[in-house]
């Protein structure tokens, strides 16, 4: 366990991450408090297909381009709701 502060920074509080518990800097974390008050931090992971699609349309120039090129693996009838075959969202009915 390493032990730190909760500081000020802004109109916003802060923690400074040690180097023993530290993440890559840029890292998107997502801050969550448990039903014991423990709070949690940790590096984003998207859940639903909805997060992942936004994930990495916001992340695509980040992205190696094999992983652009790829195609689905899952059956394309497995689409989310409000999403068509090629991943873009629907906009109408």
């Amino acid at each position: 366990m390493v032990k730190t502060r909760v500081f000020k920074s802004g109109n916003s509080l802060a923690v400074r991450l040690p180097k023993e518990v530290a993440l890559p800097e840029g890292t998107e974390v997502e801050v969550t408090r448990r039903e014991d008050g423990a709070v949690v931090i940790a590096p984003f992971r998207p859940r639903t297909m909805k997060e992942l699609v936004g994930y990495l349309r916001a992340n695509a120039a980040d992205l190696p381009l094999e992983i652009l090129d790829m195609k689905p693996e899952w059956p394309l009838h497995r689409c989310p709701p409000g999403y068509r075959e090629d991943g873009k969202e629907e906009t109408g009915p």
